[in-house]
């Protein structure tokens, strides 16, 4: 399958069993002054580099947090870049990382023990499905980040983000990050004035991170 077909594309963020063959590589990726590895593959978001958006996503966030958060969660880890990144800038946090595609949580889990990382669970979960949630995480986070998985449609994006809102400890906060050209303007209004969050945007390299804050 071609790695940037559509139908490679919805096998990212719909399949818990990707079918395409599997082919291997790893990447290397310096932040902090701190060097990471990560294996990716096929059937898992953003094969063979480091997703600009996670990476816009994760210096936003180190810019302006001082990660007093204790419970953090990883949205749709896929290989694990962001939670992996957080985790070990940000050690006295304990981070939670999700995904549905057990292609892209074994690799996440092997990224993990790679980069050796005390302070992450991986977690095969569908944060869809309600009842595997709130029996699958521990309830209450005071940070999620989240590179949402756009191309699954408006309807299942903002269903998973409603999810993720309630899983958010009063005054807590949401990254999510999106291109501009593909929604992110519509996407703030829907938190702004749908939802009545506090919301702030930080937009770099084509990007909006959106930042939202549950009410006390």
């Amino acid at each position: 399958m071609d790695p940037n077909s559509k139908e490679h594309e919805k096998e990212h963020y719909f399949t818990k069993h990707p079918k395409s063959r599997k082919k291997a590589r790893k990447v290397q990726f310096r932040i902090a002054d701190r060097a990471f590895c990560f294996f990716t593959s096929t059937g898992v978001f953003s094969f063979g580099h480091v997703d600009k958006g996670s990476e816009v996503l994760v210096r936003q966030i180190l810019a302006l947090e001082d990660m007093n958060a204790k419970m953090v969660l990883d949205l749709g880890c896929g290989y694990g870049f962001i939670g992996i990144v957080l985790s070990s800038l940000f050690p006295t946090c304990k981070m939670f990382m999700v995904d549905l595609n057990k292609r892209a949580t074994s690799l996440a889990r092997k990224n993990v023990d790679v980069n050796n990382i005390s302070n992450a669970d991986v977690i095969d979960l569908d944060y869809g499905d309600e009842s595997a949630r709130t029996s699958g995480l521990p309830p209450g986070f005071d940070l999620i980040a989240c590179n949402p998985p756009i191309h699954a449609g408006k309807e299942i994006m903002r269903r998973m983000l409603l999810a993720a809102l309630g899983d958010l400890k009063p005054n807590g906060i949401m990254y999510i990050v999106v291109k501009k050209s593909l929604g992110a303007p519509s996407l703030k209004k829907w938190f702004q004035e749908s939802l009545a969050l506090p919301t702030r945007v930080y937009k770099k390299s084509g990007y909006h991170v959106i930042r939202v804050k549950t009410h006390g």
